[in-house]
């Protein structure tokens, strides 16, 4: 594992910015709203061969009691004041991630300066024992570069400030020497040229409240993300790495998403925006639906997003715990998950409660599973003996389809290419129901659960 260095520092001080900046890809979301990150989110670097992970954490907020659970109740009917639990929740998230962190990046506005709040945050960090370095952000040109020298930094504490700017890049490269030279410091070795290990990427999907949130945590086995009854709490896609059966995996909880015309929050409408991108980096989707909802128009678009996307698909059925006589209905609400959802036919179902953790250790091994299907190949044999077989077993066209050759070419997803002679094309004698009826005897012969199949049609002279 690698060593971990946490972010820290003021709402607005730059942290997304440098961790997007560190970590390579526009991975956190970045604003002019206060407040935008709120989980810990997390990113694996590298620099000169050394590997560690980088952490985001949330800005804190300066009318918040620092490291703590309270709130600044004068602030209660202030418009722009974030819900007190949600508060609370994000404070937990800021202890957690410094609990675990090896070293701390302790960022500040240059162009602000120091303030009460950086103080009190001084003072807790030196509590933790841990190595710290104070970072001045958004030093952007020579005049402020020369506030570097300002006592009030030095006063501190933590020596020798670094001067860098998240968004050009300067001094970024002399702040990764600092970095790793203290890393290598600590008495657990930093890893080397250590090989990647590929991960299997499992994006969480589906409408707000219907406890994405709530799956990761339960997952994990700690509190990783924020759950809270608030709609619309996780506000951009947070990964996770975590190992199961020797296997790594990275786990993306993303913000709920809503139909286009109940989105009224700018920021609201980014963080969609950057979920429905999360797909892209995905292996497997988890479509996770609320056992006391009906399928609405918004589930059947994220469905047809993954397919499209061609990723791998899980439907999770949480909430079970609130169904009545959930065992009797079972046959009943598997085909209705099936009815309703038609484009996701091929999709495993997990009934799930994230409150008691019923049927939680389906998840992983079945993910692994899927992926693997993802990957079957088929021999060219196998598949010209299915198609022999079908074409008898449902009377086609002999005559037709003896000149006909089908093929695997790709897999991730699987892909096969069904080769006709042109003359045959241009009668249109092979039917749409056809290559349904194909596609369903292929799931039949090999398991292909979880996974799209793409076939194509080609022609021979």
């Amino acid at each position: 594992m690698s060593l971990k260095v946490a972010l820290i520092g003021q709402i607005n001080a730059g942290k997304s910015s440098l961790f997007n900046c560190l970590g390579e890809h526009h991975k956190a979301l970045i604003s002019k709203i206060p407040g935008t990150t709120r989980d810990r989110n997390y990113v694996d670097c590298s620099w000169q061969g050394y590997l560690f992970t980088l952490i985001d954490l949330a800005g804190i907020d300066p009318h918040t009691k620092i490291f703590g659970a309270g709130v600044d109740k004068s602030r209660s009917g202030d418009a722009s004041a974030v819900d007190p639990s949600l508060q609370q929740a994000i404070n937990r998230q800021i202890k957690l991630a410094l609990d675990e962190a090896d070293l701390i990046l302790f960022l500040i506005d240059i162009q602000r300066g120091v303030n009460q709040v950086d103080l009190e945050i001084a003072q807790n960090l030196k509590k933790t024992k841990k190595p710290i370095i104070l970072v001045l952000n958004k030093a952007d040109g020579n005049k402020w570069l020369s506030e570097i020298n300002d006592p009030s930094y030095w006063h501190l504490g933590f020596g020798e400030p670094s001067a860098i700017s998240a968004v050009t890049g300067l001094g970024v490269g002399d702040l990764l020497d600092r970095l790793t030279n203290q890393l290598k410091k600590l008495n657990r070795p930093t890893e080397k040229n250590k090989k990647a290990v590929s991960a299997i990427n499992i994006a969480i999907f589906g409408r707000p409240n219907v406890g994405k949130s709530s799956l990761v945590n339960v997952i994990l086995g700690e509190e990783r993300v924020i759950v809270s009854p608030l709609p619309h709490t996780t506000r951009e896609p947070s990964d996770t790495v975590l190992y199961f059966d020797q296997k790594k995996f990275l786990l993306i909880d993303t913000a709920g998403v809503r139909k286009k015309s109940k989105i009224k929050k700018e920021i609201e409408r980014i963080g969609v925006i950057k979920s429905l991108k999360t797909v892209r980096r995905a292996d497997v989707a988890l479509l996770v639906l609320d056992i006391g909802e009906p399928i609405g128009h918004q589930d059947k678009a994220l469905v047809d997003l993954i397919v499209k996307a061609q990723r791998g698909l899980i439907l999770i059925i949480n909430k079970i715990d609130t169904e009545k006589d959930f065992a009797a209905k079972f046959e009943k609400l598997i085909n209705y998950y099936q009815r309703s959802l038609s484009g996701a036919s091929f999709a495993p179902i997990v009934f799930i409660s994230a409150l008691t953790k019923q049927n939680i250790d389906q998840i992983l091994p079945l993910v692994e599973q899927v992926e693997v299907n993802r990957q079957r190949k088929v021999e060219q044999k196998d598949l010209t003996a299915l198609l022999q077989k079908i074409v008898i077993k449902k009377k086609f066209q002999e005559k037709f389809w003896a000149k006909t050759k089908i093929e695997q070419v790709a897999s991730r997803p699987p892909s096969f290419i069904i080769s006709i002679p042109a003359l045959a094309a241009r009668r249109k004698l092979l039917h749409p129901a056809q290559l349904d009826i194909i596609e369903k005897e292929i799931r039949k012969h090999w398991p292909f659960e979880g996974t799209p199949i793409k076939i194509n049609l080609d022609t021979i002279t």
